[in-house]
């Protein structure tokens, strides 16, 4: 029999009241704090309720890596350029993480996650990405945090304020091309 499972880090109302509209990113030179990757949404109140929500389940600093966050070239033939943004429970953190899963016996555990994803049309490789990708190199972590923007698209960084005060700092981040992900990998399975 079955032993089924749902982990989720995801709070669908506060999500869908947020409206992510996009992806901002800031990166570091090696003397600096690392580098910085922005969800941009609409609503303040609830983008701060997303965040204060992880941060009460992963900490300020995510150890665990249970807060999963990919970046998906999408490199298929006949696609638009662009990458996808998929971001929700890391299953293999939370098998590592949360004794009461791990003393399950059943021979078949099935876990299910939510994941939100985002969409960004843009030309590839893309320039900002690859910027965040050798950031990231350098320093070895990053913060994640909400953006809010006044207008969108953004028609300057004056129309985007970082809150910083509820960033979330992690090590693992997974940049990749669509192709080169297994077909039962979690990044795989949330995209369409």
């Amino acid at each position: 029999m079955d032993e089924r499972h749902t982990l989720s880090i995801i709070d669908r109302p506060a999500w869908d009241r947020a409206g992510w509209k996009g992806m901002s990113f800031k990166t570091t030179n090696a003397d600096e704090p690392p580098p910085q990757v922005g969800l941009i949404f609409m609503d303040e109140a609830a983008a701060i309720s997303i965040f204060d929500g992880l941060r009460s389940l992963v900490g300020s600093v995510d150890t665990y890596d249970i807060l999963r966050l990919s970046f998906i070239e999408d490199d298929r033939s006949g696609s638009e350029p662009g990458y996808w943004v998929s971001l929700g429970t890391g299953p293999e953190a939370v098998l590592r993480s949360v004794p009461e899963i791990n003393s399950v016996t059943s021979p078949r555990l099935i876990l299910e996650s939510d994941f939100r994803i985002y969409r960004q049309d843009c030309p590839l490789p893309s320039a900002n990405l690859e910027r965040f990708r050798q950031s990231l190199a350098i320093h070895k972590a990053f913060d994640i945090l909400p953006v809010i923007a006044s207008n969108i698209p953004p028609r300057s960084a004056d129309d985007l304020r970082l809150l910083e005060d509820h960033s979330i700092r992690k090590s693992l981040c997974l940049i990749r091309t669509y192709t080169s992900i297994p077909i039962d990998d979690p990044d795989r399975l949330t995209l369409p």
